[in-house]
């Protein structure tokens, strides 16, 4: 005798009795479409268990209000907006602005200087002109939107002044002085075209704060910037054991624990609909740990802060992880360097020619690639730098994750006849297998 759940229904609501028996297994309420399939008044006794109740519910057809929530949507004001409830937006303080997905409405949630929103994806979006001489900060508080979320990804474009270097011969790389997006501890100026970052967003963190600063001198006169951010705050599955979703598919967090569902709660009354509830974790966007940038399509383009279509410079002083979306089926990455202008060497531009430990005052500038092999030339090296990857092919066999490593010192790396190279790149990739 198979043990199976015994529900009866009140309105939208299912009061568990407790487990029994029946020996006809032949009789399913199933999950279909968009609705559940089910007469509580006929055949009740031959409800089948929750595992053919589970398999019905993973199939294809089944399209659950989470999916269709949350989902990217256009605003009738062209922006970029979030399908959800109307009241749903209006307590993260967006605008409605159409309709998507039957009922849902596409949400605005446009961020003003000093706001602070929960909404699961926020917009940002600034134009300053300073003209008079003084400074000004605007704070952006990001509130979270759900226990589940894990990190933030930031999308971001700027136009503003340029780098400056703060050294009176000029031998100290430019960086942002005085106007400046920060994110994550770093300051980005000058530049910079569809580029984003991940922020740690674990609890016990509920708020995390973007800061956009202005400043003009008498020296400097009248200072022009603007920048559009998109925060999108992603969804972790949740790691905790005992709860009632049990699947180990990240892709799929539909299983009912049926032992706990049966044993907790009999004689309670749970809303039914909330079991159905299907939750969507933002398992395709999630970038692993210790990745500034995650790139998660099979192909694309990536490219040094403050690119300014190839003139750079790039950010001085950092330190940072490119990551790649790796498939089970992936073999390798390949790269083709649009653009590469990284410090000058004389040397061969690979390996312990971009790197001089001894002598503190030498620019260090160089992606890190490991197992790669520059195509034309055959040339296997770990570090690059100089103009070596300029138009260059790129194949990399790593043993572990897809990664391009990032570092740039603080001082330039010149001479008479290749005086600061120290630039920008801009390099597309594909994913192999």
């Amino acid at each position: 005798m198979d043990p199976r759940v015994v529900f009866r229904f009140l309105g939208g609501l299912v009061l568990i009795i407790g487990v029994t028996g029946a020996e006809n297994d032949s009789d399913v309420g199933v999950a279909t479409g968009r609705r559940l399939n089910f007469n509580p008044f006929t055949n009740f006794n031959n409800f089948n268990n929750f595992n053919n109740f589970n398999n019905n519910l993973n199939n294809n057809n089944w399209i659950s209000p989470q999916q269709a929530r949350y989902a990217d949507c256009t605003t009738q004001l062209g922006a970029g907006g979030l399908c959800m409830r109307s009241k749903e937006c209006g307590r993260s303080g967006g605008i409605p602005s159409g309709f998507c997905s039957g009922l849902n409405v596409c949400c605005l949630v446009a961020l003003q200087c000093g706001g602070a929103s929960s909404a699961k994806k926020i917009i940002i979006n600034n134009n300053v002109a300073t003209t008079t001489t003084g400074s000004s900060t605007c704070a952006y508080t990001i509130n979270r939107f759900s226990p589940y979320v894990c990190q933030l990804r930031v999308d971001f474009s700027t136009n503003m002044p340029m780098p400056t270097s703060t050294s009176t011969d000029g031998t100290l790389m430019p960086s942002c002085t005085g106007t400046y997006l920060q994110i994550n501890n770093i300051q980005f100026c000058g530049v910079n075209n569809n580029q984003h970052v991940y922020v740690p967003f674990a609890p016990p963190t509920s708020s995390y704060q973007i800061t956009a600063a202005v400043s003009s001198t008498a020296t400097s006169g009248s200072v022009s910037a603007n920048w559009q951010v998109t925060i999108t705050q992603l969804e972790c599955p949740p790691s905790n054991s005992t709860s009632l979703y049990t699947s180990t598919n990240l892709y799929d967090n539909t299983n009912l624990n049926t032992n706990l569902f049966t044993t907790q709660y009999p004689g309670q009354i749970l809303d039914f609909r909330k079991l159905l509830k299907k939750r969507n974790f933002d398992t395709d966007l999630i970038a692993p740990n210790g990745c500034l940038q995650y790139f998660p399509a099979p192909s694309g383009t990536f490219e040094s802060f403050n690119y300014n279509g190839g003139l750079g410079p790039y950010m001085p002083n950092m330190q940072y992880a490119i990551c790649f979306n790796r498939l089970p089926t992936s073999t390798g990455i390949q790269f083709y360097g649009q653009t590469f202008s990284m410090s000058y060497n004389e040397g061969l531009q690979y390996d312990d020619d971009c790197f001089d430990p001894i002598t503190p005052s030498a620019s260090n500038d160089f992606l890190l690639i490991p197992y790669s092999t520059i195509t034309q030339t055959m040339t296997s090296a770990t570090r690059y730098c100089g103009k070596i990857l300029d138009k260059q092919n790129l194949v990399a066999n790593p043993p572990g994750p897809f990664v391009v490593l990032v570092n740039t010192g603080v001082r330039y790396r010149s001479d008479a006849t290749n005086p600061t190279t120290e630039r920008a790149f801009r390099i597309d990739y594909s994913v192999i297998g």
